[in-house]
This record gives C-alpha cells, sequence and structure tokens, in this order.
C-alpha cells in the first residue's frame, strides 16, 4: 500500500534529517488519512495522491511565477508527490486499450473512455487521442 510505502519513507527522511521531505511526506500522510474520513465516495490511495498531486501542478501554474522560493518549494513537493503515483500508460498503450474497446462494442467518445482511464492515464492524452479517433486508428 502506498501509505505503508509513505510511512517508511519517512523513517527514513527522519534518519537522513531531511526536514524537507519529511513535511512533504506529512502532509501526504495528511490528506490520504482525511480522505478515509470523509463521507461519501471512497477513494482508493492512488486517486488520492493523484489529486494531491494534480492540485500541486494546478498550484504551481497558478501562483508558481509569483515567488521564485514559492515556485521551487512547489516544484519539490511536486518531485517527492511523483515517487508515489501510479504509473500512467503510455500512449501507445491507450491506443491499444482503445481498440479493444472498441473491439468490444464501446463506442469510442469521452463519455465511454475517459472513464475507463481516470487515474490509469494522462487525461490530456486520452483526449486527444478520441478527438482524432475516426481518422487515425
Amino acid at each position: 500500500m502506498i501509505l505503508e510505502k509513505i510511512q517508511e519513507e519517512m523513517k527514513q527522511a527522519m534518519r537522513d534529517k531531511a526536514a524537507d521531505r519529511l513535511s512533504v511526506l506529512r502532509l501526504i500522510v495528511a490528506d490520504i488519512k482525511n480522505e478515509a474520513f470523509k463521507e461519501g465516495k471512497k477513494r482508493t490511495e492512488d486517486e488520492i495522491i493523484l489529486a494531491y498531486h494534480k492540485r500541486l501542478v494546478k498550484a504551481k501554474e497558478e501562483f508558481g511565477g509569483k515567488s521564485e522560493t514559492y515556485s521551487s518549494q512547489l516544484d519539490f513537493e511536486i518531485k517527492v508527490t511523483e515517487e508515489f503515483l501510479p504509473k500512467l500508460l503510455s500512449e501507445d498503450e491507450v491506443r491499444e486499450q482503445i481498440r479493444a474497446l472498441e473491439a468490444q462494442g464501446t463506442t469510442v467518445d469521452m463519455k465511454n473512455i475517459m472513464p475507463v482511464f481516470k487515474g490509469k492515464a494522462d487525461s490530456k492524452i486520452v483526449q486527444n487521442i478520441i478527438k482524432g479517433w475516426g481518422s487515425t486508428h
């Protein structure tokens, strides 16, 4: 489980006296635990870490240029969270799976395909493939 891996990394960061890394790892653990207590849809650890990573990237896009210190801190946090993200499918793997879905009778459109790849592939890659599907597959 991701949580256990992160907790092991926290112990190592404490031994290494890596305060910045420890701080980021603690934020990730807190986010995972907070999500576990929220009511509503239960999310997996992969979904939680992916959501946390997306928030960091969005914050970097919105505020990163305003302060060099803040931008470098966000870069560091993004780098640490990327260690725990699930491996995303490549563009070729996405195309292959879409072909298989189409062969099974699934209509290739955003409504049917996007949910299949949620958390498994970069949504921009999937969108671009779907948009050009009729002419390029």
